[in-house]
């Protein structure tokens, strides 16, 4: 039941002027990322895939120059596109984009065991992710805080423990948290002598009798990491027990007694003596390949392999002989003591040897042409493949649910389903691993014959989680067809498909097309609006299944508040609370101002897409949504307007962590006449001016709304000052930055036939009120602020009957004005206090039943005011109580209404009053008893709030104290008893 006001009208209130703030983006060259396992230290910095440099200065990591740690964090890690921190207690941490969440620990795998580093040099990673460097001093740390360690010349990981090499030559093991002294290397001890015969190159290192590591860099040979004077080595060999070494042009030399020796030439007979290597299994999304080479000894010409599987030759199975006459360099032309370039073998796995051998070792034998065979290194160690795996990723899809990566993936010539893995942002190796996923779903014949199988379930469908599509949003897609016994191979298509950015179409509005789009690596993300029968199309033209759709063109008049929201494609970087915490709190919000094209009355298909070309991979979810400017009052189905002089009426607007969930369901805001007119008590235009309070309601997808005067005892004409008003308030609310979306009458009927005394007939005021409608729908104000509000109607009940309501929205249909909406205002006090005569058979669940099928025949929502129907009230406690009381009722008879509305004027009586006196009727009915006039006049105490005596009842938040009974909390508890 809306106040009604008795005084003539005051002047219209001057304009409030905004002032225009433009948001400066800093600007950031580019950089190269930096290689994934970069440290900080020792590296003096980080260069992230997004180009922002990490720094550490004063006890501080610093991104961009802005501090993103506190001191406690000693170590900053680089790895597969991410940047993670540990602190003093271990504790590891990723950084999101926006901010830091924590990690199970280290990402990296440990470090290879014989890793060494030397000061400033690459990082070691140990069994338990400690991550482990030695500074330019010599001195060690432990993810990044240093420990005992000193004068360090080399560190080394081996056998899962960590080793130091000290300037005396002495080495130390780390042990229980400190250093101890050992007798020598660690590896000397445990290495295995390499076989007689082994050359570097190809292999890294040679292992000797007496446990002595031998390496080669850059010609100069060294003995457990130590120079020991041999210089322009071409090869070194292991032979019969004694290191030997060929030159660059010097001849060959032994090592004996700690020195080298020349010697006559090659120590290794001339005559057919065969050396070779197996270099290993490849597959590069084609057949599976053996490649290396074999020589025979100082001889040019190419010899040939033989292939064995499941044991060397006499156990195992004879594959067949193949040609070594692939080119192949100098430095296997060195190891072969020759000039020879084709000793090179590829031999291709045919795909019956993989079904038929798959696991079993592979033996390959060097074969000289006069017959004679060696068994070539690295043979038995590896093992033929089991398969060759085929698939494709079909694409992205999403009917309007999750984002679905459909394909397929095969063993060749295997019934059996297999597996695909999920990497986002690279392939395996720099990607990040996502998860494992079966093949089960059924697939058709093409399928089938594709995988040379009779197999039908080979689909894959790999929904991706809202987390997925937050964090990675914008990058590349690599799946992998993953067979029972390992072997991986990545899927056609890959790399050219990318996440989906999470977010959404949330809203269009007569003003705003608006959603929430998460950034794609911390950079927002640009939205592009297309739309369906726009006659002239100014921008592209595209096709979206089957659909024609055009690319929205921004407004010739943009609103000047927001100049920046009438550009297409929309830039996600709104802030947008109710959508924060989908983004780790980031700034995720987009608008586009509605174009002239969507304001023609026609029905139109809105879509948004993270791409200019439509597809389903980048359709956000939401999308299409159905827009026609006449029918916007469909959309508003939760109202909401606080009581103006409830003292914590600006706290809405700044507090927002009290009553999220309300807000989360509420799409209209009311503001009353007084509020508008600037003479709100507690609550003025002005006040919710300086809070960007009516920004924030668009922000928040918040449509508002207003409470205006059509016919009124001091306008019964509804075409004075009850329009010059309602005109004043949508010019000044364009200005502020807002736009009044819809316009509720207040009770014109009432007015004009009831007790409102302007005495007109029920035509006169349809007449009187149709008028009213069209005049604001044809004024200057709404052409100028570029948009025309829809109109609606509020009336009482029991005050008219059924009958009455049903004739009086005939009439306004019947001349030219049909209500975007209708809302009733039900006076409980009048059900429960009126005289049989007065109420006029008024039954309320019927009359309830038959106005719902009236409006849903008219097609206008039809909505009810959920209010306790008692003024005054003593506390916030009886006006949810009541208030829950009408909604129980309304459930019984319609369940939810089209429009759920919760309003409040009610005056806070003086905690004095009885509550039993409390039970009387609106004094706008000039009919309330004796004990409501004794409430009425009772004065407020010093034991009452400073608000008593004001339209004060309920207070607004918190919404979430069971002990509290505000308005925030009515609207979330009348909800779900309306919904359930």
């Amino acid at each position: 039941m809306a106040r009604h006001r008795l005084a003539a009208s005051p002047s219209i209130p001057a304009q409030l002027l905004l002032a225009l703030i433009l948001t400066m983006f800093p600007f950031s060259a580019s950089h190269a990322a930096s290689p994934g396992g970069t440290t900080i230290p020792n590296a003096t910095q980080i260069v992230d895939a997004r180009g922002h440099v990490w720094k550490q200065s004063g006890g501080l990591f610093y991104n961009n120059g802005a501090a993103k740690t506190g001191p406690i964090t000693h170590l900053l890690l680089y790895y597969k596109n991410t940047i993670y921190a540990v602190n003093t207690g271990n504790a590891w941490y990723r950084w999101t984009g926006s901010g830091w969440t924590g990690a199970a620990g280290n990402p990296e795998p440990p470090s290879a065991s014989g890793a060494v580093t030397t000061p400033s040099g690459a990082a070691l990673i140990d069994g338990s992710g400690v991550i482990w460097t030695v500074d330019a001093n010599g001195l060690s740390y432990e993810n990044g805080i240093a420990d005992t360690g000193a004068n360090i010349t080399l560190l080394l990981y081996y056998n899962t423990g960590i080793y130091a090499k000290v300037t005396n030559g002495s080495w130390w093991e780390h042990i229980n948290g400190g250093w101890t002294p050992i007798g020598g290397d660690p590896r000397l001890s445990q290495a295995t002598p390499s076989q007689s015969g082994a050359t570097i190159p190809p292999a890294s290192q040679i292992v000797d009798g007496s446990g002595t590591v031998w390496t080669v860099v850059n010609g100069l040979s060294s003995e457990n990491g130590t120079a020991d004077g041999g210089a322009n080595i071409t090869l070194l060999l292991y032979y019969n027990g004694t290191i030997y070494a060929n030159t660059t042009s010097y001849g060959w030399f032994s090592h004996g007694s700690g020195g080298w020796a020349s010697i006559s030439g090659d120590p290794r007979p001339p005559s057919e003596t065969i050396f070779g290597f197996v270099n290993g299994i490849t597959n590069n999304t084609g057949p599976y390949i053996i490649g290396g080479w074999a020589c025979v000894l100082g001889n040019p010409s190419a010899i040939s392999t033989d292939l064995y599987v499941g044991g060397p030759a006499g156990t195992g199975t004879f594959i067949g002989n193949y040609p070594d006459n692939a080119a192949t360099g100098s430095a296997v032309a060195s190891a072969c003591n020759s000039t020879g370039t084709n000793y090179g073998f590829y031999i291709t796995l045919a795909a019956s040897t993989l079904q038929q051998y798959g696991g079993q070792p592979i033996y390959i034998y060097g074969h000289s042409a006069d017959g004679q065979t060696t068994l070539l290194p690295a043979s038995a160690a590896l093992k033929v493949p089991f398969d060759t795996i085929r698939g494709f990723i079909n694409g992205i899809t999403n009917n309007s649910g999750p984002y679905v990566v459909g394909g397929w993936t095969c063993v060749l010539g295997n019934s059996n389903s297999i597996s695909a893995d999920l990497y986002i942002g690279g392939p395996v190796g720099t990607g990040t691993f996502i998860g494992n996923y079966p093949d089960n779903a059924a697939t058709g014949s093409a399928v089938a014959d594709a995988c040379n199988s009779t197999g039908t379930n080979y689909g894959f469908y790999i929904t991706l989680a809202a987390s997925t599509l937050q964090e990675y949003g914008g990058q590349p897609i690599y799946i992998y067809g993953h067979s029972a016994d390992g072997q991986t191979t990545l899927l056609p298509a890959s790399a050219a498909l990318s996440v989906p950015s999470s977010g959404a179409l949330t809203r269009v509005s007569r003003n705003y097309i608006s959603g929430w789009v998460c950034p794609s690596l911390g950079n927002p993300v640009s939205v592009y609006i297309f739309a369906t029968n726009i006659g002239a199309c100014s921008g592209t033209t595209s096709s979206y299944g089957g659909i024609n759709l055009c690319y929205l063109s921004p407004s010739p008049t943009p609103n000047p508040y927001n100049p920046g929201y009438n550009v297409n494609p929309a830039v996600a970087n709104i802030s947008q609370p109710a959508t924060a915490s989908f983004c780790n709190g980031a700034n995720d919000g987009f608008e586009f101002q509605v174009p002239p094209a969507l304001l023609d009355g026609q029905d139109h298909q809105v879509y948004a897409f993270t791409s200019p070309a439509p597809s389903s991979q980048y359709l956000l979810p939401g999308a299409p949504i159905t827009f026609n400017a006449k029918n916007i009052a469909n959309g508003l189905n939760v109202w909401f307007a606080p009581a103006t002089e409830s003292p914590d009426y600006y706290t809405l607007f700044a507090d927002l962590s009290d009553w999220n969930a309300a807000r989360s369901q509420i799409t209209a805001w009311n503001f009353s006449w007084n509020t508008l007119q600037g003479q709100g008590i507690n609550t003025t235009f002005s006040g919710l001016n300086s809070l960007d309070a009516f920004r924030k309601l668009h922000s928040w997808d918040i449509a508002i709304t207003a409470t205006e005067a059509a016919v009124k005892p001091w306008d019964c004409s509804a075409t004075g000052p009850a329009l010059s008003e309602t005109l004043s308030h949508i010019t000044n609310m364009y200005n502020a930055g807002g736009t009044i979306d819809a316009v509720a009458y207040d009770e014109p009927l009432w007015a004009g036939i009831g007790a409102g005394n302007c005495g007109l007939t029920l035509s006169q005021t349809a007449v009187n009120t149709a008028n009213n409608a069209k005049a604001i729908q044809a004024s200057a104000a709404t052409a100028d602020a570029g948009f025309v509000p829809v109109i609606g109607d509020i009336e009482p009940y029991p005050s008219f009957s059924v009958s009455q309501l049903e004739q009086w929205v005939q009439a306004l249909e019947s001349n030219g004005f049909k209500p975007a909406f209708f809302q009733l205002d039900i006076c409980v006090g009048c059900l429960a206090g009126w005289s049989p005569q007065q109420l006029a058979g008024a039954n309320l669940t019927p009359d309830l039943q038959a106005l719902a099928s009236f409006f849903k025949a008219q097609g206008i929502p039809f909505g009810v005011i959920i209010w306790p129907g008692y003024d005054p009230l003593n506390s916030d406690a009886a006006y949810y109580s009541f208030s829950m009381s009408l909604a129980n009722n309304v459930k019984a008879a319609i369940g939810l209404p089209d429009q759920t509305v919760f309003i409040s004027w009610i005056t806070r009586s003086t905690l004095s009053c009885d509550p039993s006196q409390q039970s009387c009727i609106s004094s706008f009915y000039n009919n309330c008893n004796p004990a409501t006039q004794n409430c009425l006049q009772l004065a407020c105490t010093a034991a009452d709030p400073s608000y008593c005596g004001l339209g004060s009842i309920p207070l607004n938040l918190p919404e979430n104290n069971p002990a509290l009974f505000p308005h925030t909390r009515l609207i979330n508890d009348a909800l779900t008893l309306l919904r359930n």
